[in-house]
């Protein structure tokens, strides 16, 4: 019985567990690029792809050539970003969930982008899992203990 009480206990401890893995992830800074990328057009879209595991703060840096730049959710379209820009451009975008993601430029020459992702947090589905975990853990937790001392 004190391996159900042990397991009580995990469950109980897995959100803080989460936590401290988040905020030592969340301080790593990763890169997608430096890519150049060619204006895209009616013959054909140029992009750089990146792929984020979590929601994360990240920044668009591009320089040379000048024009729109986007960034795109690779599989709902949706647009994250849209802002235009002549020789250098660095702005700060979110990414809202876990997904591939699409740089696409549409300009008069090539430039290169590079994106910086500077805060990486868990989704609120993921948070929302890991606390429920923990709740019903501890609920289990403490109603065993309880059920062992009478």
């Amino acid at each position: 019985m004190r391996i159900v009480r042990a397991l009580f206990l995990f469950l109980a401890l897995l959100p803080l567990v989460a936590a401290v893995n988040y905020h030592v992830y969340s301080t790593d800074v990763g890169f997608a690029g430096p890519a150049v990328i060619k204006p895209s057009g009616p013959s054909g879209i140029n992009y750089l792809a990146f792929h984020v595991p979590t929601e994360s703060l990240a920044e668009l840096t591009c320089n040379g050539g000048g024009g729109r730049v986007q960034v795109v959710d690779a599989f709902r379209g949706a647009v994250l970003f849209n802002g235009t820009f002549a020789g250098s451009s660095s702005r700060e975008f979110v990414v809202p969930r876990e997904g591939t993601y699409w740089v696409v430029y549409h300009g008069n020459s090539a430039t290169t982008c590079f994106v910086r992702f500077k805060r990486n947090d868990p989704t609120l589905a993921v948070q929302d899992a890991f606390y429920s975990i923990g709740i019903v853990g501890a609920v289990l937790y403490i109603l065993y203990s309880w059920r062992g001392r009478r």
